[in-house]
């Protein structure tokens, strides 16, 4: 009779049970060696999930082999101490090769390596696959249009994130909790994906806790002792843009042909993903030679784009090769680390166009971030281009240097500053200036001021065209106001001056119209 010798590969990950219950494994005596139950105890005793998983799938195996009439053995020699503790450098693999070979069994196995070494030694040898990839993931079928991430939990209610309307919601998606088995599925097809697909990168990979970014999803797992439970958070990253895409061609026309650095800041739902492939095919089509660092595979699935990864682990030392390549721009797609922040200006300090693209839900947030980590100089030599997507609309800047005091500060404390206006007005709506050798973002201050001044001059124009009804107002900038009236007026109105002054901060000039 056949022998089927198992690994401990092939039992943790429940290939063979399936096989068996399917009916893919034929009359045979099933052998089960000691050096595999010896470590999953130990892996149990750890606290870990694989072991008591694998111990109830040797359970199971033991169950559909007595329905169907098949004998089930432990066969071989117990592994020591220092076996379970040399596990990884192969010794539990030798101990359980070992059996195949005393038995003159065929070795049912998932891992490559212990396949290729039995193989190597004259051992009879069936590899499985521990994952057969599939065209959609299980828990796609919870996923609708309106879906940002999904929250799953052992023993809790599977909840979703929507869009409805103009609300966010979050909503039970099942009437029942999860098992510990059916998140088990859940996780074990999400890494069994993330081994063989070459659309799939790790982010973070601690004891209990793993991030991936898979297509284009963000998957977040978290495992005792890190979490109390089982965990699955899956954020979509891919939605049709919320907002009008045709201001991005007066950035196209500003940017073409010329060196520049440019932020995409957004929540995942904004369309941020979907804009980014927009401005790369535009790019493209006017004939750029364009690259993407990713860590998954979102952009780099456009047509025969190159899509470059973590050169040794680190996205600098791809920069470095980018820097000798000097392609026309370069895509850094879900930039969240300092080190992606420094590549960013590394790239631009070597004069090429970079295009970086965050996913956030305050990207006026992330905008302070990255300014903090620069002075002012720097900011504006890697940084000419803001691209927010906000409440649904779409706003792009421009940002230019200027010298002037800040906004509702002191007139005659003037200095370097950074002024970002909108395109394509021209309107100011942000500046950043440097204050005790720190960068300041102003925003709601800035505005709040903007329509403070505006008011206080159209209190003031009234009042002075009561006096000469052809009199005009021009705003220079953001610290100085230009009226133009009768001559004669001028020194009948330096206490509105001296009021102006003192209530906005804003530089107040008369000048003589000419008759």
């Amino acid at each position: 009779m056949d022998k089927a010798v198992l690994d401990t590969s092939i039992v943790i990950n429940g290939r063979f049970s399936k096989m068996l219950e399917n009916g893919e494994i034929g009359e045979c005596e099933i052998i089960i060696p000691a050096a595999v139950i010896d470590e999953l105890q130990a892996q149990a005793s750890k606290g870990r999930d694989v072991g008591f998983k694998g111990l109830e799938e040797v359970k199971r195996i033991r169950e559909i082999a007595e329905s169907k009439g098949l004998t089930v053995k432990f066969v071989g020699e117990r592994p020591s101490l220092e076996d379970i503790k040399l596990a990884r450098s192969g010794r539990i693999d030798a101990l359980i090769r070992d059996v195949a070979k005393s038995e003159k069994g065929t070795l049912y196995t998932s891992d490559y390596v212990q396949a290729l070494v039995a193989e190597a030694e004259g051992i009879s040898v069936k590899y499985v696959e521990a994952y057969v990839r599939r065209e959609k993931f299980k828990f796609e079928d919870y996923l609708t249009p309106e879906t940002i991430l999904l929250e799953f939990a052992s023993g809790s209610y599977p909840m979703a994130k929507i869009v409805d309307g103009e609300e966010v919601k979050l909503i039970k998606i099942k009437d029942e909790p999860l098992s510990e088995e059916e998140m088990n599925e859940l996780i074990e097809e999400i890494i069994g994906e993330c081994r063989l697909s070459d659309e799939c990168s790790i982010k973070i990979l601690k004891t209990g806790a793993m991030i991936l970014q898979l297509r284009d999803y963000r998957i977040a797992i978290a495992k005792p002792p890190f979490s109390d439970k089982l965990e699955l958070i899956i954020r979509r990253l891919s939605f049709k843009p919320r907002f009008e895409v045709k201001p991005l061609s007066i950035l196209m026309e500003r940017i073409w042909n010329k060196s520049a650095g440019i932020l995409v800041i957004g929540a995942p739902e904004s369309g941020v993903l979907e804009l980014a492939k927009i401005l790369m095919n535009t790019y493209r089509e006017k004939g750029g030679m364009v690259k993407v660092v990713e860590y998954g595979k979102m952009l780099g699935e456009v047509g025969d784009l190159t899509c470059y990864g973590l050169l040794e682990g680190d996205i600098e030392k791809t920069a470095e090769f980018l820097i000798q390549i000097k392609p026309d721009c370069v895509f850094l797609n879900d930039m969240s680390s300092s080190k992606d922040f420094k590549s960013f200006i590394k790239l631009r300090l070597a004069g090429i166009t970079v295009i970086g693209i965050i996913y956030a839900d305050d990207p006026l947030q992330v905008l302070k971030r990255f300014v903090s980590k620069l002075d002012l100089d720097l900011l504006t030599k890697t940084l000419n281009f803001l691209i927010l997507a906000m409440d649904k609309i779409l706003r792009i800047y421009e940002l230019n240097m200027t010298i002037r005091a800040p906004t509702g500060r002191d007139p005659t404390h003037i200095k370097p500053l950074v002024e970002i206006r909108n395109l394509p007005k021209g309107d100011v709506e942000y500046e950043i200036y440097s204050d005790g050798g720190k960068l300041i973002v102003e925003v709601e201050k800035l505005k709040e001021r903007i329509k403070y001044l505006r008011e206080r001059a159209e209190l003031l124009i009234k009042q002075i065209k009561s006096f000469d009804p052809d009199a005009s107002i021009e705003f220079v900038s953001l610290d100085k106001v230009v009226f133009t009236i009768n001559g004669d007026l001028i020194p009948k109105l330096s206490n509105l001056r001296r009021d102006f002054v003192e209530a906005t901060g804003v530089m107040l000039e008369f000048r003589a119209r000419a008759e």
